[in-house]
């Protein structure tokens, strides 16, 4: 509700503001014809003075031509500068607020999307805990709800992980490199990732013992994002395919089937906030902090991310590091 009236608040703070704009503008053009008219009028008084005055007309008209020449110049140059500087102030003022107004916009999403994210395990844990507490349950049943609270809870971890390494960001993260098998850590994780998502065709094709600098708790988090966002958009064919390789630099991509993503939006998916589609018509979980967390720590490891198309559908993220010199 706070939102909707800060929206319709800033809405009518804008058409003041257009509404003082137009009116400096009409003010501009009015002093300026009204000077320039006032100017003529004074040059046409001159020159009927000099005319009388027959003794000293030739020289004295001169005077008053440069005169009036030199003082239109300036109304007509000192117009169109304040001009100028005027539209510029307005242009400037209008893409600081719509600036603005976007940047409010993803935090109203993030709100909306981190209030049903946090809200969704929660109230699911709490659930299977009241049942844990009311009733006496086959051991079977228990241990299917018992591992759904703790995929729940692993969830809720790595939300609030994400919340926190985003706040690190914006002051400044240091990274602790050491030298480690890269091969051996997408590995690891890709088989974790496989038996906490049964229902996921996971292919890999790992290069063995690939080498390089990172931060391994930073890396980690790249990689559960990046596999937990190409499970997001698969749609009904879970299918994902991870690849390690080395040439001249190191190659890992994390491919799905999904749903893909728009030319318009590959630009935005790495910002901050930013989710694919609007809060009213996605259905996916998210913050729209994953992809804009590993962009940062992909871009402090020296390395970058890119956003491919996965031919005939679906989606390629592609992360390019140095190769490690020992």
């Amino acid at each position: 509700m706070m939102y909707f009236y800060t929206m319709s608040l800033n809405k009518n703070i804008k058409w003041i503001a257009y509404t003082v704009i137009a009116y400096m503008l009409i003010a501009l053009i009015w002093w300026s014809v009204l000077l320039y008219s006032k100017n003529e009028e004074l040059y046409q008084v001159k020159s009927q003075l000099s005319e009388i005055a027959a003794d000293r007309g030739s020289q004295n008209m001169d005077a008053v031509t440069k005169k009036y020449n030199r003082q239109k110049g300036m109304i007509i140059g000192e117009g169109l500068v304040f001009g100028i500087m005027l539209v510029i102030g307005i242009l400037l003022i209008i893409r600081s607020y719509n600036r603005e107004l976007y940047v409010a916009q993803k935090e109203n999403n993030f709100l909306l999307s981190i209030t049903h994210e946090l809200k969704s395990p929660i109230a699911s844990i709490q659930l299977i805990l009241d049942t844990f507490k009311k009733r006496e349950l086959k051991k079977e049943i228990f241990d299917e709800l018992n591992e759904n609270a703790l995929e729940e809870t692993t969830r809720l971890n790595a939300l609030v992980g994400n919340l926190l390494y985003a706040n690190k960001l914006n002051y400044g993260q240091e990274y602790h490199f050491e030298t480690y098998n890269l091969s051996e850590l997408v590995s690891k994780m890709s088989a974790h990732f496989s038996k906490a998502h049964l229902e996921v065709q996971l292919t890999t094709q790992i290069e063995d013992n690939i080498y390089t600098q990172i931060d391994t708790d930073a890396f980690k988090i790249v990689l559960n994002n990046l596999f937990e966002n190409a499970l997001k958009y698969s749609a009904d064919e879970k299918l994902i395919t991870i690849t390690l390789s080395q040439d001249q630099k190191i190659n890992l991509k994390v491919a799905d089937q999904g749903i893909g993503i728009s030319k318009e939006e590959k630009k935005k998916v790495f910002s901050k906030f930013y989710r694919v589609g609007n809060e009213d018509t996605r259905d996916t979980k998210g913050t729209g902090l994953g992809l804009y967390i590993c962009n940062e720590i992909i871009k402090g490891h020296q390395g970058h991310i890119e956003l491919l198309d996965n031919k005939p559908k679906g989606t390629i993220f592609k992360i390019i590091l140095p190769s490690y010199v020992g």
